[in-house]
């Protein structure tokens, strides 16, 4: 079911009604292959929000495999955003998911940490 979420992104603040999702991302891809965040870089600094809004049922059903394609970002329903400071609070309680997994329910802050994980990663392929 959506709902309506206040979201501050580095100090400015964004209104959404009828969210179904509010991604935030530094990779392009989750989910299994969907390309929800196409502009998304590990090494840029900043976190990729991706909100989807604005649309019924229906409607979210017929433009979901677009997602796997990164070709959502060219709708009115999607809001793509970037930043690295974000607070998101809902009009009701909201699922939160953390890397796949099911997590308390979200109405905090997140901030990203440039370069605060080492993570190895292949070189560039000859």
């Amino acid at each position: 079911m959506p709902a309506r979420v206040e979201m501050t992104l580095d100090g400015v603040a964004h209104d959404f009604k009828d969210v179904w999702l509010v991604v935030a991302a530094n990779l392009p891809y989750f989910g299994g292959g969907m390309r929800i965040c196409p502009g998304a870089s590990a090494t840029d600094g900043t976190m990729n929000v991706c909100v989807v809004h604005g649309l019924g049922r229906l409607r979210l059903l017929r433009y979901f495999p677009l997602i796997y394609q990164g070709k959502h970002v060219s709708l009115p329903y999607a809001t793509m955003l970037q930043g690295v400071r974000m607070s998101l609070k809902g009009d009701r309680a909201l699922t939160c998911h953390v890397d796949g997994e099911t997590a308390e329910p979200f109405g905090a802050e997140l901030s990203l940490l440039p370069q605060a994980l080492p993570v190895i990663v292949p070189g560039p392929s000859s």
